[in-house]
């Protein structure tokens, strides 16, 4: 008996089918059979398995992504709603399909631990994570700022030598931007950036210090609850404020410690945003903290720091040789 497949692209095997068999078949609803996506490929018919083909046409259909027609089994009709290569390509439809656990183990390797020495020699912990390409790595300002060094742990746990280092221009966004040495085959997926959307679930992948565990990953699960704009330290509630302020949103996961500098990702796996200092102001912080609540930085800042050539020599240990951020493709 042959063993049955569960294409790990099924979800965008799907989306394209009922896509274009919906731009085709106007007048012919039978090309829209989900029987017929069976008998695409010849292998199917004997392999495929049919319980893991309908979780996931249901799944893609709980998500807005399929329309069902109506029908019985594998007569049933499906319309794709909309289909793009680049998704595809990224891998949303699967991201979709399976939530969390999918996302983790697409991107897992786009995240990585910062291992810091501040002036005091004391080591700390935070997390960064790789974007548009395999050298441009985000991580927040507070992690790396005013170290006495600094590492990027790639594969193998060896260190990625860093070639220069960006700030945001404001100086209370907490990004910061590392270009490093050019990796030549790279093992991990880099992530895409994406606008957030209040109430949508989000996934945070960090390495914050739990005792007893040396560098655990750890995936924090939540839903963007509030958007606030801080001025002079202090949160502004309502109003036009008179001076420039710095948006941040809120998410109710336990983002804290090492978790700082940590993407956090919607359900496509697209980065929303980057997880910031809990330190907006002695009182308020605290209540934020009591409340469970992350600050985030928007992926918006970002475009900031990444449409401009600016180098700033940070005097690492670790620094190497001088060079400039690229824009992500």
């Amino acid at each position: 008996m042959e063993k049955m497949e569960r294409p790990q692209n099924l979800a965008t095997l799907l989306m394209r089918h009922f896509h274009a068999a919906g731009q085709l078949a106007t007048g012919q609803p039978s090309s829209l059979k989900l029987v017929d996506f069976v008998n695409s490929d010849p292998r199917w018919n004997e392999t495929l398995d049919v319980g893991y083909l309908f979780h996931v046409v249901n799944q893609l259909v709980h998500q807005g992504l399929l329309v069902d027609l109506g029908g019985v089994g594998l007569e049933r009709l499906y319309l794709g709603r909309e289909f793009s290569e680049t998704k595809a390509e990224y891998g949303v439809y699967e991201n979709r399909v399976g939530g969390p656990i999918e996302i983790f183990r697409r991107h897992s390797g786009a995240v990585a631990p910062v291992i810091v020495k501040d002036r005091d020699n004391d080591y700390d912990i935070g997390t960064g994570f790789f974007l548009g390409n395999a050298n441009t790595f985000v991580t927040a300002r507070h992690v790396v700022e005013n170290m006495q060094s600094v590492k990027v742990l790639g594969a193998n746990e060896n260190p990625r030598r860093i070639r220069s280092l960006s700030y945001h221009v404001a100086s209370d966004v907490d990004l910061a931007v590392f270009l490093l040495e050019e990796e030549s085959t790279p093992t991990f997926l880099p992530f895409r950036k994406s606008a957030h959307v209040l109430g949508e679930s989000i996934l945070s992948i960090g390495f914050p210090p739990v005792p007893g565990f040396d560098r655990l990953t750890v995936l924090e699960h939540g839903e963007i609850g509030s958007e606030i704009k801080v001025m002079n330290g202090e949160i502004v509630g309502g109003g036009i404020p008179y001076q420039e302020t710095t948006e941040y949103f809120l998410v109710n996961a336990r983002v804290k410690g090492g978790s700082s500098g940590a993407p956090v990702l919607n359900r496509d796996g697209c980065v929303v945003g980057v997880v910031a200092s809990t330190a907006i102001s002695p009182t308020s912080s605290d209540k934020l903290n009591g409340l469970g609540y992350g600050i985030i930085t928007p992926a918006s800042y970002l475009d900031d720091i990444l449409d401009k050539e600016m180098t700033v020599d940070s005097g690492f240990e670790e620094f190497g040789n001088k060079g400039e951020i690229r824009t992500v493709g």
